[in-house]
């Protein structure tokens, strides 16, 4: 900062304020007490350079919303570095001989992070949610190879959003997805990206879904739930130790914002953050 000439009179009449104080007897004020260390071993510190936008994966916008909703949130499916389909909250799948019904088993194990059972119901909701015409996802064109997206995604159709069923809940633990035509990447790539939300807590916000309470304070069924989140600050997440693959290896996440890529490596430097944003 410059320091200016008016700046060195405020500091003079300053001094000498607090020279006549305590030439007067007064006392000074007591030395401000240090902030209390926080325990960081076995949490992971990550520089991020901008706030989420969205702490929900249906109306995710941003790279920086994505990385957030893939610690709270799981996909039906992963893919392993071959290429190959490895089970997630998806435990198993089968394709029909013409290609056009992809059913799937889940695990029935998962919890969201308020205990409430991962059912097919939560799938299915999920699904149709990207597809409703007043939900503004931008994974909506992935699901393009559904049976009836022409008609479900357009507000102008006349039809009941309600009823088209692309996706069917088959029993608690099973889904069937209707496709109509044969498209592998649907498979691999719309179970994979596509991650699951609760709907018990999402449901009635559904087209109004930007409004809702959930996108400040997200309950996912992923290895890590959210604690809190301070805007141009960090977002903090905790380990969820019922989580159905296992209890996570770290204690915690944290997000700090860190717009400057500068500063970011420095703070690299100092090991004060162990990764960084892009």
């Amino acid at each position: 900062m410059r320091v200016t000439l008016r700046n060195h009179s405020v500091l003079i009449t300053m001094l000498l304020v607090v020279t006549m104080l305590v030439g007067c007897g007064a006392q000074p004020a007591p030395a401000p007490k240090k902030a209390e260390a926080v325990d960081t071993r076995g949490i992971l510190i990550y520089a991020e350079r901008d706030d989420p936008v969205w702490l929900n994966p249906v109306l995710e916008k941003a790279g920086q919303d994505t990385r957030n909703n893939q610690l709270m949130f799981d996909s039906l499916f992963m893919v392993d570095v071959k290429g190959n389909v490895i089970p997630s909250i998806g435990a198993s799948h089968t394709v029909s001989p013409d290609g056009r019904e992809i059913t799937v088993k889940l695990v029935t194990n998962a919890k969201w992070h308020d205990g409430t059972p991962v059912t097919a119901d939560d799938v299915v909701f999920t699904f149709m949610a990207h597809l409703h015409p007043k939900v503004p996802s931008r994974y909506k064109g992935d699901l393009w190879a559904l049976v009836g997206y022409d008609k479900i995604v357009d507000p102008k159709n006349p039809a009941p959003f309600s009823d088209f069923k692309p996706v069917e809940t088959i029993d608690k633990y099973t889904v069937k997805f209707k496709l109509s035509q044969p498209y592998a990447p649907f498979l691999t790539v719309s179970l994979v990206n596509t991650m699951i939300v609760p709907k018990h807590l999402l449901e009635k916000d559904l087209e109004k879904m930007p409004e809702s309470k959930f996108n400040q304070s997200p309950i996912g069924c992923g290895p890590f739930k959210f604690k809190s989140w301070k805007k141009d600050d960090s977002v903090v997440y905790e380990a969820f130790d019922d989580y159905y693959l296992g209890k996570p290896k770290l204690k915690g996440i944290i997000y700090r914002i860190i717009p400057d890529v500068t500063v970011q490596s420095l703070e690299m430097q100092k090991g004060s953050v162990h990764g960084m944003g892009v």
